[in-house]
């Protein structure tokens, strides 16, 4: 249950309450779950702003100006002054000095480094407060007291049943940044003082090091030090904190940490993802965006963020693992990606799937709130099953027993610390390239493995006979990935386990500071155990006396693009794995899975639910299956000691006949009328004169300029929170729409539009009246006004909107919807005659440029097949989400991702058969974005919607659907 931008209920007011107790009792009837969220919009901390009200709960900066010592003039309030020669990121003769001394001390050239603390500016993604000192344990004391000490109030007694657990969003202590003028690091008012409690010295002395590369050094034991500090401060007083509040109430404490995705963003923002998972009920991560597809558009997985997670999940013994997944995808978003994009999550540990998002209304900014909607405003929402079944059956099956993982790879976050300096990317970038190299490589060759924070290695620690013991984890191999730094309690641990028969392995270059100092503890550490180059042969041959799992082509080489999760339940003695393929491009051929377990080797088909006997066989220590799979595909295996008797293996076919079914055109039904956008209008104020054509939400923007309003987006103040400013005006706006049409619709149409009420609307000089809707389309906030056939004319049609525009309006885009065809005359509407039938191909140039939902294409089959034979029909070439298929109008089945093909045998009949192939589009090509240069932008949000520069475009960018290649029967035995 989240706020998200537009909301107008008041945040944690009695009516908000009421709507979570309606929530609540909705789900009591139904048997299912509804999760908390603890934030207004996010990061989790403010409270929309109820929080930070108050300034000393406001999040805080340590501020430093670069001056020049002749014309800088000190305040009184800075915490300390130095003098230093600057030049760039670097600093050198940095000393400390008094205001008084500042003239008589500073050498020519140097600069003045002033520090003070100052408070997060308001901004009004805040409500116009700010974000919460994260850092401190009062201010996140406030918070819990206001929020979930506020739903405890409203619906505690669910606590625990229908109501698992609270969901917190990117909480962070705050960015660091750095330019020529000086720069921002986060700070709270008890952090020195906390500061030398921890490391017995006073961070007041060393501010510059914060921010600055110390002549020739890049690492700097006061910034590990200090992003040290930080994190600890942040884990315990927030996520520590909130942890407690939930085991008292019976709560999972779920969600995840901002930009977990590699060392930089880490050390930026939160220190350490896996320290704060520690205090995490359900740790969790965020997965925006198509990462890991392979098409235009898609981006390269974050596994670091997955394994660092899971890692923890493992090492304290929890059970659920939650991803945020699928935010910022775009309605064009088919359901093989969400699979591909599900897979190797389901493979690094996620089992607790948080789909980005449902949403409740399209109204205003809502439709732009990084879409799609899973839910009833896309089309095909009543399939979504086809994607949440074949999860639910993987994570049913991979939350039995326990990972095996026996593999521990240090994590190298404090080495980033110390080289996170101001404008400093090399040395970074540096180590956080050899982290990912060796991470991939050992995920490429089937070594399964967690991490290993040190901090936590430091308190649940321990050497159990030959293995590394992290709390409820144990490890027999430990690879110390490249680093620059590394605890005396890691290299003392690592020692004992070295000596008590482990498996240590260095991959070079091997640190040269323990705690952040100079030393040689390290390497001599390394020269006693295995130390590899970073070369591929040599880290595997090095861990080949602990693979648990190879994943092989017929050549005997690991098959790099794929995953896997091997799990074993103690109680059954079964084994189970689950493997994905991470290439949607191409199948991986023959493959031979090896693995651990004794019994009979069975595939459970998470698809369909069906159980199989595997082609496997019994080898010394384990079990060898045959198998392969298809771009996007995946297996799950289960060895049990147990056989099922009547267990029989797939049958494989061989074809007999084959057929194309070729039609110039294709007979066709839709499950929607036709529609496309009215989204640019020229524009009038005041009964001025009318201004050119313009996109609606830039012309809103003008139109609030003009009435002394902020602008809507994104980032508005919520509407629950705003308040009209004193010099706001109402101010009097006519839009005006054209369009042309070549052939009137016999039938119908409606002009679709939110809050009609507001408006007086004139087609062609014949007033629409707002009041006459019959209701709605695509979403509750989508009114239907009638348009009779005869108010259109053939040629030029003209459409006025007037309005008293007022804080409480906005623009958005219209829709003309009717039985009718449609196209682009250049950026012209043109409504044409309505296709009864469809070549192959792209049918957004075939008089459907708009079209959101599905297409069924119809024709007559007659193929011949003998008893004992199969007929499967394959449809190898279309675009879409899906395609559903119907034969002699009984459902078949639908195809969602390869194979592209269907048994359809139990359907035929003797003689003809009608075939219906329904495919399903989505709502991409009429909400948008329409003008984005982008065909597939890698984030779709509100940014997207609103371009300018060689990002927008006035032409319609419209992506592709329909049935681009002729289906095939193949008739098999």
């Amino acid at each position: 249950m989240h706020s998200r931008v537009g909301l107008a209920t008041p945040y944690l007011s009695e009516e908000w309450f009421d709507l979570i107790r309606a929530c609540a009792d909705e789900v009591r009837k139904n048997d299912m779950e509804a999760w908390l969220y603890d934030e207004d919009r996010w990061p989790s901390g403010a409270a929309g702003g109820l929080v930070t009200k108050d300034p000393e709960y406001r999040q805080k900066f340590l501020r430093m100006a670069i001056a020049d010592p002749k014309s800088f003039e000190p305040s009184g309030e800075e915490l300390g002054l130095f003098l230093a020669s600057v030049s760039g990121n670097t600093a050198s003769g940095v000393r400390q000095v008094k205001a008084s001394q500042l003239a008589a001390e500073a050498k020519d050239g140097e600069r003045v480094l002033a520090f003070k603390r100052v408070l997060a500016d308001p901004s009004p993604w805040y409500n116009d407060q700010t974000y919460l000192d994260t850092l401190s344990k009062e201010a996140v004391a406030r918070f819990i007291e206001i929020t979930h000490d506020a739903y405890a109030g409203a619906v505690g007694e669910d606590f625990g049943s229908f109501i698992p657990g609270i969901f917190t969003d990117e909480p962070n202590f705050g960015h660091k940044n750095f330019n020529e003028n000086g720069g921002n690091a986060p700070w709270t008012d008890v952090l020195p003082a906390t500061f030398e409690k921890l490391y017995g010295y006073d961070l007041m002395a060393h501010l510059p090091e914060i921010f600055f590369k110390m002549g020739d050094e890049d690492f700097s034991k006061i910034r590990c030090d200090y992003h040290d500090c930080l994190t600890y401060m942040f884990s315990r007083n927030f996520g520590g904190q909130t942890f407690d509040w939930c085991e008292k109430h019976n709560l999972l404490f779920t969600g995840h940490v901002l930009a977990e995705e590699n060392l930089h963003s880490q050390s930026s923002v939160v220190g350490s993802a896996m320290r704060f998972y520690e205090f995490m009920q359900a740790p969790g991560i965020d997965i925006l965006r198509g990462e890991n597809l392979t098409r235009e558009g898609g981006t390269p997985p974050e596994y670091s963020t997955a394994k660092q997670c899971s890692s923890v999940l493992d090492q304290f013994g929890r059970k659920w693992m939650l991803s945020e997944i699928y935010g910022c995808t775009g309605w064009h978003f088919n359901f093989a990606e969400h699979k591909a994009v599900g897979d190797w999550q389901a493979a690094l540990g996620v089992n607790l799937r948080c789909q980005h998002l449902s949403w409740s209304t399209l109204l205003g900014e809502a439709k732009r709130d990084y879409p799609a909607s899973i839910s009833f405003q896309s089309a095909w929402w009543r399939d979504y099953p086809i994607v949440e079944d074949y999860f639910a059956r993987v994570h049913v099956i991979m939350t039995q027993g326990k990972a095996i993982r026996d593999v521990a790879v240090i994590h190298p976050i404090e080495s980033a610390w110390g080289v996170f300096y101001g404008g400093g990317r090399e040395p970074m970038e540096q180590l956080n390239n050899q982290f990912m190299t060796v991470q991939n490589l050992l995920l490429e060759e089937h070594f399964d493995f967690d991490y290993v924070d040190e901090d936590i290695l430091s308190r649940h620690g321990s050497v159990e006979g030959d293995a590394l013991r992290v709390a409820k984890a144990k490890y027999s191999a430990v690879v110390v990935p490249p680093m620059i730094t590394m605890r005396e309690s890691t290299r003392k641990i690592l020692s004992d386990f070295l000596d008590a028969g482990g498996s240590l392995i260095f991959v070079e270059p091997v640190p040269a500071f323990v705690n952040a100092e100079n030393s040689d503890a390290a390497k001599e550490l390394a020269a006693r155990a295995v130390q590899t180059p970073m070369e591929r042969d040599a880290i595997a041959g090095a861990l080949s006396g602990v693979r648990q799992v190879s994943i092989a082509t017929e050549d005997g080489k690991e098959f790099r693009p794929s995953l896997y999760m091997l799990r074993h339940d103690p109680g059954s003695g079964r084994y189970f794995i689950f493997i994905c393929h991470t290439n949607q491009d191409e199948s991986s051929g023959k493959l031979v899975v090896t693995m651990l377990g004794e019994g009979q080797a069975q595939e459970w088909d998470a698809q369909t639910g069906e159980v199989f006997l595997a082609d496997a066989e019994a080898i010394d220590g384990g079990i060898k299956i045959k198998t392969d799979l298809f771009g996007c595909g995946s297996r799950v295996f289960v060895i049990d000691p147990t056989p099922n008797p009547n267990l029989k293996l797939r049958k494989e076919y061989t074809e007999t006949a084959r057929q194309k079914i070729e039609n110039d055109r294709w007979q066709i039904l839709r499950d929607e009328p036709n529609a496309f956008p009215l989204d640019v209008a020229e524009f009038s104020i005041d009964g001025g004169e009318w201004q050119e054509s313009l996109e609606i939400l830039k012309l809103d923007r003008i139109v609030r300029d003009a009435a002394g309003l902020r602008h809507r987006g994104g980032q508005m103040v919520q509407p629950w929170a705003q308040t009209t400013p004193p010099d706001a005006k109402v101010v009097q706006v006519s839009l005006r729409y054209h369009f042309s049409v070549e052939t009137t619709p016999d039938s119908p149409c409606h002009l679709v539009i939110e809050e009609p009420e507001k408006y007086q609307i004139i087609l062609n000089g014949n007033e629409l009246k707002a009041d006459e809707n019959e209701g709605w389309w695509i979403d509750n906030s989508f009114m239907r006004i009638r348009v009779a056939p005869w108010l259109l004319k053939e040629g030029e049609n003209e459409l006025i909107l007037k309005t008293d525009y007022s804080s409480t309006h906005g623009f958005e885009a219209m829709y003309f919807t009717g039985e009718f065809g449609f196209r682009w005359d250049g950026t012209r509407p043109v409504i044409t005659e309505l296709p009864k039938t469809l070549a192959l191909g792209n049918w957004v140039d075939q008089g459907f440029a708009c079209y959101t939902s599905a297409i069924t294409y119809v024709t007559d089959i007659a193929p011949a097949v003998s008893d004992g034979q199969k007929l499967f029909l394959e449809i190898p070439a279309w675009e879409g989400v899906l395609v559903k298929v119907r034969l002699n109008g009984q459902p078949v089945g639908a195809i969602a991702w390869q194979p592209y093909e269907l048994d359809i045998t139990d359907a035929l009949k003797d003689g003809g058969n009608r075939l219906e192939l329904e495919v399903m589009s989505s709502r991409r090509n009429l909400l948008g974005p329409l003008h984005l240069t982008e065909k597939y932008p890698t984030w779709t949000g509100p940014g997207q919607f609103v371009t300018d520069g060689d990002q927008w475009t006035d032409d319609y960018v419209s992506v592709p659907y329909g049935l681009m290649g002729s289906p095939a029967l193949s008739v098999r035995e």
